[in-house]
């Protein structure tokens, strides 16, 4: 299941208006598919944030209760959401931040908090105020905010491996003495 599809009470149907939105394909059972992904080769980096971001934000967040629909991308075509994808430009889940941060795709920081920031924002266009799935991100956004505010201050890039780049542990020493 993924983000904006409604609490495990509700099923599709009990979330989503068929008859409230315009799909442009009236009297077709099947939905649009979903636009073909823009999958960019990007060089992303390692640094302390990005693991923050991996080890302890994205963690802790998926451990929530309210997390499991975000885990993946939303599902339009098994939801029956024809229109998610005509509202919707920019999909966004938990699962793709974490595999993303797992690979090293971001350059910093703030691109991960950016995509978290897509997520909760793709639920709330798409969904109703009072809906369960937009109280269920509410509450995972303010995880995520408490999380984010124990962030390291300042990023610092370090190995692939892991281990500090760049000269090692002194140069990081070094790096946060001169800030």
């Amino acid at each position: 299941m993924s983000s904006e599809q409604g609490s495990a009470s509700a099923n599709a149907a009990d979330v989503y208006d068929f008859n409230n939105h315009d799909d442009g394909n009236s009297g077709n059972d099947e939905p649009p598919p979903p636009p073909p992904s823009k999958t960019k080769v990007r060089r992303g980096r390692n640094t302390n944030q990005l693991q923050f971001m991996l080890k302890t934000v994205v963690k802790a967040v998926w451990k929530h209760q309210f997390a499991w629909p975000f885990h993946k991308p939303v599902d339009a075509v098994n939801l029956q959401l024809p229109d998610y994808h005509k509202i919707i430009k920019t999909p966004m889940d938990v699962g793709t931040i974490k595999k993303r941060l797992e690979s090293y795709y971001y350059h910093n920081a703030k691109e991960a908090m950016q995509d978290f920031n897509t997520m909760f924002t793709n639920c709330y266009v798409y969904n109703k105020p009072g809906d369960d799935i937009t109280l269920m991100a509410q509450e995972l956004e303010k995880l995520f905010l408490n999380k984010v505010a124990d962030m390291p201050p300042e990023e610092i890039e370090l190995s692939v491996g892991g281990k500090r780049g760049r000269g090692g542990a002194k140069a990081v020493a070094a790096a946060v003495a001169r800030s």
